[in-house]
């Protein structure tokens, strides 16, 4: 083996050496960054608890809408009986046994099960309930989430007219707020109606117009006008508006002139009738 083949084999081994060593600073760095963020949520000082348990909280309930601050009565897995006071995240009772909460009794994340909760009180409205589930879908039942439900066929086109050209924008998320705002008179959440708006279904062109037949059937001219203002504001987010959502505005608008006539000849028919007898 040359000299030359004999330093080039040197510098390679020193390279990687070198490489190596970076790859378990940069495992350790990360691994004590970890550690920080565990000590940070599970070893509160309690000197500086309220802010700490704020900070906890704001970061578990990142990207939800329902959480609640609970006071129960718990028993363990021994027997043991305590009260205890914890941030609840939102509870589906579907064969979930189990809830991670902010426990304030002992200052860290808790797992609880929640049939062992019980005399659940709403910190926050003061009210009672036999067990979590019971609280929380209460809670759930008042938010503007789930009463956008209600105006489903609605707010759906809505939907449909933003994603018409694959896309949709903060200022279309807003609008659709604002809609659904007023719809259940409810205070404008931004965050309940982009979670809505993720799980909605996507429409199909005919299912659209089938959904804007449904609104127009409910013969409720105050929503009709609602979908057609709305759609309009959405259009009118765009310096030059979309082909395809001006098509199915359109869509929107012809429906809506068939349903004013018909129900114009409606009560010109009603009205002759009254007059002949």
């Amino acid at each position: 083996m040359s000299d030359g083949n004999i330093v080039l084999i040197a510098i390679a081994a020193i390279l990687y050496v070198v490489l190596f060593a970076k790859i378990i600073l940069y495992i350790r760095n990360n691994n004590r960054l970890i550690n920080e963020k565990i000590t940070k949520f599970n070893n509160i000082d309690s000197k500086d608890t309220e802010t700490n348990q704020e900070i906890y909280v704001n970061e578990i309930i990142k990207n939800k809408f329902l959480y609640a601050k609970v006071s129960f009565i718990y028993k363990d897995r021994e027997g043991k009986i305590t009260n205890r006071t914890a941030s609840v995240n939102m509870y589906k009772n579907q064969g979930q046994e189990y809830l991670q909460c902010y426990c304030y009794l002992r200052n860290q994340l808790r797992t609880f099960i929640a049939r062992n909760m019980s005399n659940c009180v709403d910190i926050d409205t003061g009210e009672k309930f036999n067990n979590v589930s019971d609280l929380m879908e209460t809670k759930l039942s008042r938010t503007m989430f789930y009463k956008m439900f209600e105006y489903d066929d609605l707010l759906s086109c809505l939907v449909f007219i933003a994603k018409a050209d694959k896309r949709i924008t903060r200022a279309e998320k807003d609008i659709i707020s604002l809609t659904a705002s007023e719809l259940t008179g409810k205070e404008q959440d931004k965050e309940q109606t982009d979670y809505w708006i993720s799980i909605s279904q996507d429409l199909t062109p005919s299912s659209f117009n089938n959904y804007v037949m449904k609104v127009v059937n409910n013969n409720d001219v105050v929503q009709f006008d609602v979908l057609m203002n709305a759609a309009e504001k959405i259009l009118s987010t765009r310096k030059t508006p979309d082909n395809i959502q001006t098509a199915f505005y359109d869509s929107i608008k012809s429906i809506g002139e068939k349903y004013r006539d018909a129900r114009t000849r409606k009560k010109e028919a009603l009205e002759n009738k009254t007059q002949n007898t």
